[in-house]
C-alpha cells in the first residue's frame, strides 16, 4: 500500500464512538451550506461591506474548487480496502483537493482578522480541525486536505479586492460546471447583492440594518435557493450587479 493509505489507516486506528460524532459535526461545519448562515452573520456583525466580500471571497473558492477537481478529477478513498469510510453524503464530486479544508481555511483565516488574538486562534484551529475530520471520517487522501489548506491559505492572504473578484467570478461562471452546493452559495451571493443594490443601506441606522439583515438572510434566502430553478438562478446575481453599478454611476 502507498503512504498516502498508511496515512489514512493509521488515522483511522483510533475508533470511538464520541471522535466518530465529534468528526461528523467537524464535517458538517465544513459543508457549503453552513457558510451562508456564517457569512451572514459578518454581513449582521461587521456589516454589509465586509460581509459582501467575504461572500465573493467564498463563492469564488468553492468555483475554484469546482474547476480544479474537474480537471484533476481524482478518486476518494471510499471502498479502498482497508479503509473506513463515513458520512459519504458530504463526499460528493472529486477527491482533489478537499472542498472542506479549502472553503474552511479562505473562510475562518479571512474572519480572524476581524476578532482579538484569542477569538483569532480558535477561529485558525477550525479549518485544521475540519480537514483532520475528512480524513478520520475515510472520505479523502492526505493530499487533498494538505493541498486544500495550502491554497486556502493561499487565497486567503491575496489581495482581492471586489474590482478582481468580480471579473474572476464571471470567468468560473462561464468556464466551470459547479456542483449543487456551489450554485445554492451562488443564490445566497446574489439575492444579497440584490438587496443591497436596491435598499438604501448606508441610511439606515446600525440597528436597523441588524434587524432586516438578521430577518431576511435567515429566512428569505433559503426560501429564494427553492424557489429560482436551478438553470437561472443566476439571474438574480446579475440583476444585483447592473443595479449596483448603475447606481455607481449615477
Amino acid at each position: 500500500m502507498g503512504l498516502q493509505w498508511v496515512i489514512l489507516h493509521e488515522i483511522q486506528s483510533i475508533q470511538a464512538q464520541p471522535i466518530n460524532d465529534i468528526a461528523v459535526l467537524l464535517s458538517f461545519l465544513g459543508n457549503y451550506s453552513t457558510y451562508m448562515y456564517l457569512t451572514a452573520l459578518v454581513m449582521w456583525w461587521y456589516g454589509h461591506q465586509q460581509g459582501q466580500k467575504v461572500a465573493l471571497l467564498m463563492f469564488l473558492t468553492m468555483g475554484f474548487t469546482d474547476l480544479i477537481k474537474t480537471m484533476v478529477h481524482s478518486t476518494r478513498p471510499i471502498g479502498v480496502p482497508g479503509i473506513l469510510s463515513k458520512y459519504t453524503e458530504s463526499a460528493a464530486g472529486a477527491s482533489f483537493p478537499s472542498g472542506h479544508a479549502m472553503v474552511s481555511t479562505v473562510y475562518y483565516v479571512t474572519i480572524a482578522r476581524y476578532v482579538r488574538r484569542i477569538g483569532r486562534i480558535l477561529l485558525l484551529f477550525m479549518p485544521l480541525a475540519i480537514g483532520l475530520s475528512r480524513l478520520y471520517l475515510g472520505v479523502h487522501w492526505p493530499i487533498d486536505v494538505l493541498a486544500g489548506w495550502v491554497i486556502g491559505t493561499t487565497i486567503a492572504f491575496l489581495p482581492l479586492s471586489s474590482a478582481v473578484l468580480w471579473p474572476l467570478i464571471l470567468l468560473l461562471l462561464t468556464f466551470t460546471p459547479f456542483v449543487q452546493d456551489t450554485v445554492s452559495f451562488g443564490r445566497f451571493v446574489a439575492t444579497c447583492w440584490l438587496l443591497f443594490a436596491v435598499w438604501p443601506w448606508e441610511n439606515q441606522g446600525h440597528s436597523v440594518r441588524k434587524m432586516v439583515v438578521g430577518t431576511i438572510f435567515f429566512a428569505g434566502l433559503g426560501s429564494l435557493s427553492l424557489v429560482v430553478p436551478y438553470a437561472i438562478w443566476w439571474l438574480p446575481f446579475a440583476a444585483g450587479l447592473l443595479v449596483h453599478l448603475v447606481g455607481k454611476m449615477v
